[in-house]
Parts: structure tokens; C-alpha cells; sequence
């Protein structure tokens, strides 16, 4: 749950020739979605403004830290409590998404930046039969029948749909330290700090980008802005297959692991409008 948001500004013919000149730009939250639009910003705008990231928490300290990173986008939430569907913009942006990250995939900087490809299976029951968008643009993605999916697992109920598809999973524990790196070389500027208003940052920046991610609704004040909390275990991979298993059943439990190269992320739970980020020995339950 990530969005874009630039602050009001109140127009004058000073502050239109200050943003034009040297806007000071101001990326709130430190996570994936905050270091990857500074960075970004800082590819397209170059030496002509300055990039400043403010966050409460950086680094491991973020949710983005624990992150399992498969590249794999849904139409919608299978799980009640979200009524949002995923618009025309919002499929552009998952596009530009992975044309980026396929970028860095075919780069020299690839294994530095925890971005490799995987193929694995998204399995969905009860049974759905419009088929997920991501069908649309992943370069291998099938469609499996029931019987092959029953033969990979077993323990499924009849009546359950699925794809056995190749996509990219990107590592955060070397992906954010990639972002970092690239950020500081550029320049950029990391402030620690909590935002409790935008308020408190229009006299210091001409234009703010929220990219809160888990205090996005509160800083907003929109409650059509809900997080979705995850709990997720790290497991050894020496004898793991690499592969990927999503098990989509409408519940707040969502069975799933996938491999990375340095570990196994094994999950998960989906527990709407949860914004409370310590690790949780019910949710463990689960």
C-alpha cells in the first residue's frame, strides 16, 4: 500500500521560478517504494534540485527489510476488508515496475542488487476463472489443470486454479543497501525523523512525495488508505528447491515460501488495516 502525494503549494511567481530552478523535494519513508522514487527522481531531475529522504526508521528498521520481494501483482485482495481494484494507472505503474526491475535483472549489477528470476506456482481456490493480470505481460506463465496442480500438492481441495509462472524476486536485504548506496553517491541527503503532519514540511520543501507506506492513512487523514499486515519467517535454504508457492485461499492465512539465494522466506498472513509492525506469537499461530 504505497502512493504518490504532493503537498499543496500556494502558487506565487516566486515559488513557480523556485520550483522550476532548484525545487527542494522532500521523499517521506525510507522503505523500497521511498529509496526507489529518490533515486529515481534523482535519475530524471539530475544536479537540479536537491533529493532529501525523511524517515522514522531506515534500514533493517523498515518493513521493506523483511519483505519476501517476489514480483507477483494482483487484480485485487483476495481477502475481505479491501474493496480496491487495481485501476488503468495502477497497471501502468505495475508495468514501469518491471520493466525496471527486469532492467537491473540483464545489468552487470544484478547480484549486487538482489534481483534474480524464479519459477514457481500461485495456486487460487475456490476456484477463479478470470485469469490474473499478471498472465498479461510475464514472459513464461501457464495455466495448470487441476490434476497437475493436485499433483504437486496433494493435501488441496478439488476446484482450485493456478499458474506455474517464471518472475523476478528481489532480495531486500540487498536491494535496499543497492538503493541506499546509489542514493548517497548521488548526493542525496537522509534526515531521522517522525512526521506526524505535512504540515510540518511545507515551509522546508516545495514538494513533498509520500511514500509512508504503514502511516500513509494517518499522515493523509483518508481512510479509503488501508494497510495490510504480514508476518513472515527467514529458514536455511541449503536444501530447499528453488522454487516459489503461493497459495491463495480467500483467508487471512496465505500460505507461501519462496526461495532466494541467501535464505527462505516462509509466510504468510494478511490481516487488514494491522498496522502494528512487532512480531506476533497469535499470528505465529496461524
Amino acid at each position: 500500500m504505497h502512493f504518490l502525494q504532493v503537498t499543496p503549494i500556494k502558487i506565487s511567481q516566486h515559488l513557480a521560478v523556485t520550483i522550476i530552478m532548484s525545487p527542494r523535494v522532500c521523499v517521506l519513508g525510507a522503505g523500497i517504494i521511498g529509496l526507489s522514487c529518490a533515486v529515481r527522481l534523482q535519475e530524471v531531475l539530475g544536479h537540479r534540485c536537491l533529493i532529501t529522504v525523511v524517515a522514522d526508521k531506515f534500514g533493517k528498521e523498515t518493513t521493506s527489510a523483511i519483505a519476501a520481494g517476489c514480483f507477483r501483482p494482483q487484480d485485487a485482495a483476495p481477502v475481505s476488508g479491501y474493496t480496491g481494484r487495481r485501476s488503468a494507472v495502477g497497471k501502468d505503474i505495475v508495468l514501469l515496475s518491471y520493466n525496471q526491475y527486469t532492467s537491473i535483472l540483464h545489468s552487470e549489477e544484478a547480484e549486487e542488487a538482489g534481483v534474480h528470476k524464479l519459477t514457481g506456482y500461485h495456486i487460487r481456490y475456490p476456484l477463479v476463472g478470470k485469469e490474473p493480470f499478471y498472465a498479461t505481460f510475464l514472459e513464461k506463465c501457464r495455466k495448470l489443470s487441476e490434476s497437475e496442480i493436485l499433483s504437486v500438492f496433494p493435501s488441496l481441495p478439488h476446484g482450485c486454479s493456478g499458474h506455474l509462472l517464471t518472475t523476478l524476486v528481489v532480495s531486500p536485504n540487498k536491494y535496499m543497501p543497492w538503493l541506499a548506496k546509489r542514493f548517497i553517491s548521488n548526493c542525496g541527503k537522509s534526515i531521522k525523523r517522525r512526521v506526524e503532519s505535512f504540515c510540518e514540511m511545507w515551509d522546508e520543501y516545495d514538494i513533498i512525495v509520500n511514500c509512508t507506506g504503514l502511516s500513509a492513512g494517518q499522515l493523509t487523514g483518508d481512510p479509503s488508505i488501508v494497510p495490510s499486515r504480514g508476518q513472515v519467517m527467514r529458514v536455511d535454504n541449503s536444501s530447499g528447491k528453488h522454487t516459489f508457492a503461493y497459495i491463495d485461499n480467500g483467508t487471512e492465512r496465505m500460505p507461501y515460501y519462496i526461495w532466494t539465494p541467501d535464505y527462505t522466506v516462509i509466510g504468510g498472513t494478511k490481516l487488514i488495516g494491522c498496522t502494528d509492525s512487532r512480531v506476533s506469537k497469535m499470528t505465529m499461530t496461524l
